[in-house]
């Protein structure tokens, strides 16, 4: 992603002056996921599910007053096992570690739970989780009209969702 932003001092009167930032990031990822199974045992059925990411994030500024050359890299393992029971009660937990450059190291965990009613068509489900999100580099370093925040920390969220899944006319 490449951004310039070029404000050239207005004549006359022009209380913000000129500005001029170039913005240049670039982002590589891979992730890979191994999926296994499934294993049966009596009314049983298990999906596990291992896999890794790996993020390598660069980031330059150059501005009129100040110039950013920086670098970062997220590293994380994640797991999770789909068991079913009966092919009718679903419950999968996993979780996923993060080893990141800037805010160390974070283990989200998260759980879900669906009933399948058949002779309805209807699926009741929950989730449970918790969740890390890095600032992005505009809101660690700033940009043309704005001021970053490097002692900003990662987002960190929990959440709990519920619904069903309802079929109609076939």
């Amino acid at each position: 992603e490449d951004r310039l932003t070029d404000d050239p001092a207005d004549a006359g009167v022009d209380l913000f002056g000129a500005s001029k930032t170039e913005n240049e990031e670039q982002r590589i990822s891979a992730d890979y996921l191994w999926h296994f199974g499934p294993w049966s045992y009596g009314y049983v059925e298990a999906r596990p599910t291992l896999g890794f990411a790996i993020r390598e994030e660069t980031f330059e500024q150059n501005a009129l007053t100040s110039a950013q050359d920086e670098s970062r890299t997220n590293k994380a393992v994640f797991s999770q096992v789909q068991f079913s029971f009966l092919e009718r009660l679903f419950i999968t937990p996993g979780f996923r570690f993060d080893d990141n450059d800037n805010f160390g190291d974070a283990t989200s965990p998260r759980v879900s739970v669906a009933y399948l009613i058949r002779k309805w068509g209807t699926k009741l489900r929950g989730v449970y989780g918790k969740g890390i999100k890095e600032p992005t580099f505009s809101e660690t370093f700033g940009g043309t009209f704005f001021r970053g925040n490097k002692n900003l920390d990662p987002e960190r969220t929990e959440s709990i969702e519920a619904g069903f899944d309802q079929d109609l006319w076939d």
